[in-house]
């Protein structure tokens, strides 16, 4: 049985840490590298950073020396993402002790680069990041309105994806609780794990969720970084019937 886990996401730029709303609204909260620790003492199962950092031309950059460091102090599973589009960061990634890439845009622009990556490492490296939003009460992909998310949803997994990681974008950062509306709307047509994200602002989120047989991924930021609740917290406070990891 695969084991269910709370993921802690960080968003960064210019190597520090920052935190959105609604993917906007950024703010500054410091020392990237002092959140990684801190998540390391609070028994997270996963974590998750993704990078917001570009260059002048407007292209992510990445700083490896950076994440060489904040990789070592991490003694979980990590995945990183933000603006990974060719095979040459993933090797370095990979060199450096990442376990996972998170994919998103790069993929909607070239299809055939889930390919190349499923080729050359394998379907369970992939995370494939999927942001929705809604409007007038339908669901659509964030980043193009022209895509239909159901189509989109089931593409990425026949590509070849291991996991996706569902984020509704309305909810990112709002701490008002998961879009489970959002989950109803994709659920037939979810063959692999599901990770959720945007929203969770209580335990209760994180067990409604990971009750939901197809979902393995409870993820969030705020909740983590803006209240007293710990992954810990949630492990000791929801069912026992919930097969969880143990980290």
């Amino acid at each position: 049985m695969i084991k269910k886990r709370i993921i802690p996401i960080l968003q960064y730029k210019n190597n520090l840490a920052i935190k959105s709303k609604q993917f906007k609204k950024y703010r500054n909260l410091g020392n990237l590298l002092q959140y990684v620790k801190v998540f390391n003492r609070r028994q997270s199962d996963e974590m998750s950073i993704i990078n917001l950092s570009k260059n002048i031309n407007g292209n992510s950059e990445y700083d490896f020396d950076f994440l060489k460091d904040i990789i070592s102090e991490c003694n979980m599973p990590l995945s990183i993402g933000g603006g990974i589009n060719d095979i040459k960061k993933i090797e370095r990634l990979l060199e450096l002790g990442c376990d996972k890439i998170v994919v998103g845009n790069s993929i909607i622009k070239n299809k055939d680069f889930i390919k190349i990556i499923v080729k050359n490492f394998g379907s369970q490296l992939i995370i494939a990041s999927i942001d929705a939003i809604k409007k007038n009460d339908k669901y659509m992909i964030f980043s193009d309105d022209d895509s239909k998310l159901l189509d989109w949803v089931k593409e990425v997994q026949d590509l070849g994806a291991g996991e996706i990681i569902l984020t509704a974008i309305h909810k990112e950062g709002m701490m008002n609780g998961y879009d489970f509306s959002l989950v109803d709307f994709v659920y037939n047509s979810v063959y692999v794990p599901l990770l959720l994200n945007g929203g969770a602002s209580k335990i209760s989120d994180f067990e409604t969720a990971l009750k939901i047989d197809k979902i393995y991924g409870a993820c969030a930021s705020s909740i983590f970084l803006f209240s007293e609740i710990t992954p810990n917290l949630i492990k000791k406070n929801i069912s026992k019937k919930i097969p969880l990891r143990i980290a």
